[in-house]
């Protein structure tokens, strides 16, 4: 799936400019990861793009849902148009006459009006025919993206809001239809990845990863192996009353018991109340999992992930139901994550516990060993690293869509510097037959990115790189590609200077002693300029301490001793 363009009608969206056809690059890739790259100042409104195609995704499977009020499709705040170009995977009930190849897809909802679903076949002048839209018995929902998982580093997390609606929608669907999946919401196809999901995608991945990502994974986390972890199972809601489980949920947790080394069920009334199933990992532990879920090698780990996460998703119904009506109910601008209270762990109705790693240490005289530790004391970088690059290693589908906001604020610089490469590492296919060290092919997927880290602009070229500036965007005027910080500080931030403020002001005092022409003036820039680190700005600075020196017949005077003050010669 790739994103095409986006129109927002009416009063726009938060800081994007309405009425306005925001639209993108693209060219058929095979080798190389083509990631979008929102970059700009805070307030801009590259996080705004990211909710607002969150929010007409969640629209759009809204709509689909069986027995939706009219209304909700008519809906009179919300109008927008959207392209992308949609994966024949995307595509899962194939229709007479169509044809299976990527196709180009516009949505168009105008406000008061019911959206209009067209497609065309690729091309540089597209030929787009309506789609019929019949709400949840037409074919439109099989055009929209697979799956679309979301993640936000920053505190104001607005772009959860949507995925938080579309959880609630689930299960309040599920209950409606009283079993028959096949018509409900599917879970899995709006993710948040939230704190809950660090630990998932983490040992799902370390479980059932494939071997030479895994290595490159745990290479970079610094980290041998799982060594154990604790699900505890509590089956009530709010109201202390007992969760009727679905067919699907109640597999998934008969296969735990059979992948676990042991568990433990708590009685009440004759019924299971409470299930603790505890797991050492080792070779068999993993050959369970991957018998019970990763049959198909390259889906086990998302398989096993979504079977947590609809057990996860479970702790929904320790909400109130004023709770859920409020999330239901929140308006766009309300941060639906800060407004609910936090649940008691020991009353959660999933919960995944006590997860011990083995992780490399290294001692003063630079031997190395072992050492296990709870994964919750890893650092924040690492915990940002398992959980961004982990979901693209785990999703190994096509038509999937990732919107990262923000997602490398606790990398260190030789991570931000790596995390264009090691999402090509995740995102590329390669045989398993090819011994040749043939790289493969990228899976077809969108990932875009909102970032200030110019380590992962320099990674992408120029068509690749929007620059936000207020509510819209545009290409970079040079190329990207390969750039050095101080040229994309300049160029997409707009920073001339390549120090920190505080330090120029020192520098601008130092050049205020050197106008004045003096000997003691230029003498005492020297000095001041000589505990400064290396930069251009105190190249420049000293170059015009030696001009000032030269006019005012200083020079011999100024310039320091041979093999003496090297620094500023």
């Amino acid at each position: 799936m790739k994103l095409l363009s986006v129109n927002i009608f009416g009063q726009g969206y938060r800081g994007l400019r309405p009425d306005h056809n925001h639209e993108f690059n693209y060219a058929e890739t095979y080798d190389r990861l083509e990631a979008k790259i929102f970059a700009g100042l805070n307030g801009s409104g590259k996080s705004n793009f990211l909710e607002v195609v969150s929010e007409i995704f969640y629209f759009l499977h809204l709509i689909h849902l069986p027995k939706v009020n009219e209304s909700i499709a008519r809906s009179r705040d919300f109008g927008f148009s959207i392209e992308y170009v949609a994966d024949p995977v995307m595509m899962e009930l194939q229709q007479p006459g169509l044809i299976p190849s990527p196709q180009r897809i516009r949505i168009k909802k105008e406000l008061g009006e019911l959206p209009e679903f067209s497609r065309s076949e690729l091309g540089d002048t597209p030929k787009y025919e309506r789609i019929d839209y019949a709400g949840h018995d037409g074919v439109t929902k099989h055009y929209l993206p697979k799956r679309i998982l979301a993640y936000s580093s920053g505190q104001n997390e607005l772009l959860s809001n949507p995925y938080y609606k579309f959880k609630l929608q689930y299960f309040r669907n599920l209950n409606q239809l009283k079993e028959h999946k096949d018509n409900a919401l599917e879970l899995d196809r709006m993710i948040f990845l939230d704190y809950d999901c660090n630990q998932l995608v983490f040992v799902s991945n370390m479980l059932l990863g494939k071997a030479e990502k895994l290595q490159r994974y745990k290479e970079i986390l610094d980290i041998n192996e799982l060594k154990s972890f604790r699900i505890t199972l509590n089956f009530k809601d709010y109201e202390n009353k007992r969760l009727a489980l679905t067919s699907e949920q109640k597999k998934t947790v008969q296969l735990l018991k059979r992948c676990a080394t042991a568990y433990h069920e708590v009685l009440h009334k004759k019924e299971v109340a409470q299930v603790i199933l505890d797991l050492m990992v080792n070779q068999e532990t993993k050959l369970a999992f991957q018998y019970h879920f990763g049959k198909n090698i390259d889906q086990g780990p998302f398989e096993l992930f979504k079977a947590l996460y609809e057990l996860s998703c479970l702790n929904v119904h320790r909400y109130t139901a004023d709770h859920r009506e409020m999330v239901m109910n929140a308006p766009r601008d309300l941060s639906i994550s800060e407004e609910l209270p936090p649940l008691d762990p020991d009353a959660m109705v999933f919960r995944l516990e006590n997860v011990l790693v083995e992780k490399s240490k290294k001692d003063d005289n630079e031997r190395f060993g072992q050492r296990t530790i709870n994964y919750n004391s890893l650092s924040d970088g690492e915990h940002q690293f398992a959980l961004v690059v982990g979901a693209v290693m785990m999703v190994r589908e096509s038509g999937s869509m990732f919107l990262y906001d923000e997602p490398n604020t606790h990398f260190n610089p030789m991570w931000r510097a790596k995390m264009i490469s090691l999402l090509n590492d995740m995102s590329i296919d390669r045989s398993e037959r090819d011994g040749k060290g043939h790289s493969g092919h990228i899976i077809n997927q969108e990932i875009i990115i909102t970032t200030h880290s110019p380590f992962i602009i320099s990674d992408s070229y120029r068509e690749n790189v929007y620059k936000f500036e207020n509510g819209s965007f545009k290409n970079p005027e040079y190329e990207t590609f390969g750039g050095s910080v101080n040229f994309l500080l300049e160029n997409i931030f707009d920073r001339k200077i390549t120090i920190s403020d505080f330090a120029h002001q020192h520098l601008k005092k130092i050049s205020e002693k050197v106008n004045t022409n003096s000997k003691e003036g230029l003498l005492e820039a020297r000095k001041s300029l000589s505990n400064m680190a290396e930069s251009f700005e105190k190249f420049n600075a000293f170059g015009n301490i030696l001009e000032q020196a030269k006019q005012s017949g200083n020079l011999d005077d100024i310039i320091p001793p041979k093999n003496n003050d090297s620094q500023l010669q």
